[in-house]
């Protein structure tokens, strides 16, 4: 998840380092772009896509504490972490009534079979 402003390395930080410990295997899948599954046919180059929200500060913090990783965290170490990082999250966010636009790259495993 992005927001090409100052959020982005606290929430990779946050992602990697902090709660990183506590994302099951397979996330990893995902971390690497689904590159380490195997595929039967050759892959192909997509475009690159992305979803995209505008969103308040109340729903990026939402959409944290929906990850399975916040929640293996609190369950292991009895505190959220989200409530550790909290201020510095609404720092880096400014304004807490204005909008941002929050953007996702959507990872694509196109493959062709050949005839």
């Amino acid at each position: 998840m992005y927001t090409d402003t100052e959020l982005d390395p606290l929430i990779e930080h946050f992602h990697s380092d902090v709660i990183g410990p506590y994302w099951p295997p397979e996330r990893a899948l995902l971390d690497n772009g689904y590159t380490r599954i195997r595929f039967p046919y050759p892959r192909l180059e997509t475009p690159p896509f992305f979803m995209e929200e505008q969103w308040q500060f109340s729903h990026l913090i939402g959409y944290l504490n929906t990850w399975s990783a916040v929640k293996q965290y609190e369950k292991a170490l009895g505190q959220n972490p989200i409530e550790l990082h909290f201020h510095q999250l609404e720092s880096a966010w400014g304004n807490l009534e204005r909008e941002k636009k929050i953007y996702w790259p959507l990872i694509l495993y196109v493959g062709k079979k050949s005839i």
